[in-house]
């Protein structure tokens, strides 16, 4: 990702961003910025993304439908981050006859029924077609929506969670600039993921991020809609980047992951 972070920039900026941290030591950039003009910059690459949803996303990918006898109606559940799938039958199929039986002909009681357990579930709720008793299983992430204010919150509490970012910036020598690039999908707040998701000024965020001190420039990118960055700089506030990088080998090896084809920029 962090290659394809640099070529998001190289492109965008129409500047020379070259790998940086070799490894040599600590708390190095992940790459040196140089414009024709002889301005200099650091760019810091982070993910964010959650790794008990990651290995959720796996095990629903894997199989995420279930068979429960004894139920008058296909249902859909969305589970959350921490809920263990692999420990689903040990408790979902009681939950859901109960459900049943308790709300009677109210698909919608059943619903809310099941969804006031307390045991992770974020959604549920029988569906209109399908075989009584199959069960789909989706993990938050999987579906949602998002305001563009709802990214502005997630950016604060991002960046405050995750200070050495701007730390790694900072110790890193003069410079122009401090980009912070970063890389979100499902496994993030959906906050994030759902509005990179869509497309359009309506969907960039309100107001100016407030970036703690050692972070100039704000870079956040969607892996999993793979074709969409936005960024926030000084002079130009929130704006698209432009998808010129989707040419570039690392480009096309992440939208060919994603099933997409490049984008018209």
């Amino acid at each position: 990702m962090e290659t394809l972070a640099r070529d998001i920039a190289a492109a965008h900026l129409d500047a020379r961003v070259e790998r940086h941290d070799d490894g040599s030591r600590n708390s190095m950039p992940d790459a040196s910025i140089t414009y024709t003009d002889g301005r200099h910059g650091w760019l810091e690459v982070v993910r964010s993304i959650e790794g008990d949803h990651l290995e959720q996303r796996k095990r629903v990918d894997q199989g995420n439908s279930l068979h429960v006898d004894g139920l008058h109606w296909p249902w859909v559940i969305h589970v959350e981050h921490h809920v263990k799938i692999k420990h689903l039958d040990r408790w979902l199929p009681r939950l859901l006859r109960e459900a049943e039986t308790a709300a009677g002909e109210d698909e919608r009681g059943a619903g809310a029924s099941a969804m006031r357990c307390g045991k992770g579930l974020a959604y549920a709720s029988p569906r209109g077609h399908g075989t009584p008793g199959e069960v789909t299983v989706r993990s938050t992430g999987d579906s949602g929506s998002a305001t563009s204010e709802d990214l502005q919150e997630w950016i604060v509490e991002f960046l405050q969670g995750n200070g050495d970012v701007a730390d790694t910036l900072t110790k890193a020598g003069p410079a122009d600039e401090r980009h912070a690039f970063v890389w979100t999908d499902a496994g993030t707040a959906p906050a994030a993921f759902f509005v990179l998701a869509q497309r359009g000024a309506v969907h960039l965020p309100p107001a100016d991020p407030s970036l703690p001190i050692g972070i100039t420039h704000l870079w956040i990118a969607g892996a999993g809609t793979a074709d969409r960055a936005i960024a926030w700089f000084p002079d130009r506030r929130w704006h698209e980047v432009s998808t010129h990088w989707t040419g570039t080998p690392a480009g096309r090896a992440l939208l060919d992951a994603a099933g997409k084809s490049p984008p018209h920029s």
